[in-house]
């Protein structure tokens, strides 16, 4: 098969699985020229690479603080020095959520040091975070250098996968001791061997037990697996209906429906995502249908119809998604799930659940239809038993890697194709539509938009995963409501009611997240990721955005919930917020990466005018009413 007709089709992997060397480094931080705990001055570095581990401190106090890590001499310095020979190219270089701290930290001794003895870089960000750092020689620019986020890998804290693959786990420390106190060292060599031994096993799991591949991020793993061990033939892509269906492809639905109740129970669906993922999918050749679809096609395919549907308003919760627009009173954009007259692109599972409830359509578009195929089902069935606890052979590891697996897999055939990189000005493959950072011409960092067409990216299936998580939670939603109950608010695969709902290990089923106080919670519910669940000696606090981190080692977990609570009423009663924000990758490129991040004083104001529903002064709510034909 040509080139050319390969990018048309999914195909299994057949090759030999690659199997990557990798090596971990840890900075060691402090806030400023103080040493009191923070970020935003490096004192130490750590590398480990399976076998030696070598701190480095810096080698003087004098001169400015910011510049200080990362001249000649300093640990940063000796760190890439000791990195950046020909033993560690080609290998995968590792440092936890290192793509929103350290290696922020590399930028400006790559833009100065680095240059001058002959290296380049290139970054991939995603989510205002580094996910690639490419680092060569211009005298060997074939030799890479790879910086990878272990988070992307691995999305838990470390301390948390450590113990669960039965390691010892993070190490206590006081992070306001000196740092010339040799704890230090200790302190970060465990972390790093901690680390390393995380992956290690990390490895095991996706290579030996489930006989897959690493990739680079957990989405790229879960893809090598599929490919490599579920896919079984190739599966045509129909890439000319996929900007059609990307109008269609919503999120999670997140809402709150009430502000505040009592006698609540919080229930969990198991394993949304992966549950849905056991239907059928949209794969193959697509039909494209004008007006209303016949049932000859309805019956046999899975389709996206554009259509005009009205939702009347008695039908609460509604059961369509849309995105907001500045007209009806909502930011562009925003997900709501609205009454009144509805526009847009549907999964046609979604579509139907609406017209059971009473919406009606009123005007039929283009639509298009594909053939359904069981392509997930074998996969999320072989994974999904190693969670079973009440196997002999149960691993906590494993099940955790699998969880990750199982819902990371979806996504990634709804990556969008367009991805930015950052170059340096000078980088002999700038593509000429590069912009400059800063919007000033003399920025040496650029920014280039760049079409990647993966094989795996067709949104035909995220959009249809997405629609049946959604339909399902829907239906719970229902059956509370059926059981004389409310519903409070709902967050993607959760819901909170104030009725006892029927639970069950089975997958997409309902679990009760918090059964030692199920029907005894109090909430209160500010907006959506935002609210307070209390019980008698009991405090959850859903808080997106706010800090919830320990002061000092020795200060209690329940005073971080009682501060982050505080902070929610604070938004509450309408007050504005300033949060110490760490700096991201965007506005180090503006300034052309000639220094290291700082700590920003961000302000946050909750806004109840623009949420996703309106609320009364009662506490109760109401669906938006839109008028979009």
């Amino acid at each position: 098969m040509a080139a050319l007709e390969k990018a048309e089709y999914l195909t299994p992997l057949t090759g030999d699985p690659k199997r990557k060397r990798f090596v971990v480094l840890d900075l060691e931080s402090k806030d400023g020229d103080s040493q009191k705990r923070g970020f935003t001055r490096p004192f130490m570095a750590g590398f480990f690479n399976g076998t030696t581990y070598t701190p480095f401190f810096d080698s003087s106090r004098d001169g400015w603080w910011q510049e200080r890590y990362w001249r000649e001499g300093g640990c940063i310095d000796r760190l890439m020095t000791t990195l950046l020979v020909r033993e560690y190219a080609g290998t995968h270089i590792y440092a936890h959520n290192a793509g929103k701290f350290d290696y922020l930290f590399l930028l400006p001794w790559l833009m100065v040091i680095g240059r001058k003895r002959g290296f380049r870089f290139k970054i991939i960000p995603v989510a205002s975070a580094i996910q690639v750092l490419d680092v060569w020689h211009m005298s060997a620019p074939y030799r890479v250098w790879r910086f990878l986020d272990s988070y992307r890998l691995i999305p838990i804290a470390l301390d948390k996968a450590a113990k669960a693959f039965k390691l010892q786990g993070k190490k206590k420390h006081d992070l306001d001791l000196p740092e010339t106190d040799p704890s230090w060292k200790d302190y970060n060599q465990q972390d790093c061997v901690e680390l390393y031994r995380v992956l290690e096993q990390f490895h095991h799991y996706i290579e030996n037990v489930l006989c897959g591949e690493v990739g680079i991020t957990a989405p790229s793993t879960s893809m090598k697996l599929f490919r490599r061990r579920y896919l079984k033939h190739e599966l045509y892509r129909a890439r000319s209906t996929h900007a059609f269906v990307r109008e269609g492809y919503y999120g999670g639905r997140v809402e709150s429906f009430e502000a505040e109740g009592w006698d609540l129970s919080y229930f969990d669906i198991n394993s949304s995502y992966p549950f849905a993922m056991l239907s059928e999918m949209p794969v193959g050749e697509a039909v494209e249908w004008k007006g209303k679809p016949p049932s000859r096609i309805t019956d046999s395919r899975i389709g996206f119809v554009r259509a005009n549907v009205f939702v009347p308003p008695a039908i609460d919760p509604p059961p369509l998604p849309v995105r907001g627009r500045k007209e009806d009173g909502i930011p562009d954009g925003k997900l709501i799930f609205p009454v009144g007259k509805l526009h847009g692109v549907w999964e046609m599972s979604e579509l139907e659940m609406a017209l059971e409830q009473g919406a009606r359509v009123t005007g039929w578009f283009e639509s298009v239809w594909y053939e359904p195929q069981e392509i997930f089902a074998d996969f999320v069935r072989d994974l999904y038993q190693y969670r079973d606890t009440s196997r002999p052979d149960y691993d906590e590891g494993l099940a955790q890697v699998v969880k990750i697996l199982l819902n990371s897999l979806y996504g990634k055939f709804g990556m969008r194709t367009i991805r930015r990189k950052l170059y340096l000005w000078d980088d002999p493959n700038l593509p000429p539509n590069a912009k400059p950072a800063s919007n000033e011409p003399e920025c040496p960092v650029w920014y280039a938009e760049e079409e990647s067409d993966a094989p795996y990216v067709m949104p035909q299936v995220s959009a249809r995963v997405t629609a049946l998580a959604r339909v399902n939670l829907y239906r719970h939603m229902l059956a509370a409501r059926k059981h004389g109950g409310r519903v409070y608010y709902v967050d993607t695969d959760s819901i909170i009611t104030d009725v006892r709902l029927p639970t069950s290990t089975k997958l997409g089923d309902l679990k009760d997240e918090i059964p030692e106080h199920s029907g005894r919670l109090h909430g209160r519910f500010y907006g959506p990721k935002l609210y307070v669940l209390t019980a008698e000696d009991y405090v959850r606090v859903k808080a997106k955005g706010i800090e919830q981190r320990k002061k000092t080692d020795d200060e209690p977990q329940k005073d971080v919930v009682i501060r982050a609570r505080e902070t929610v009423e604070k938004l509450a009663r309408g007050e504005t917020i300033y949060q110490r924000r760490f700096e991201k990758i965007g506005s180090l490129a503006r300034a052309g990466f000639m220094r290291g991040p700082e700590m920003l004083l961000v302000p946050r104001t909750l806004r109840p005018d623009q949420g996703k529903r309106v609320f009364r002064a009662d506490g109760t709510s109401r669906p938006h009413r839109v008028s979009m034909y």
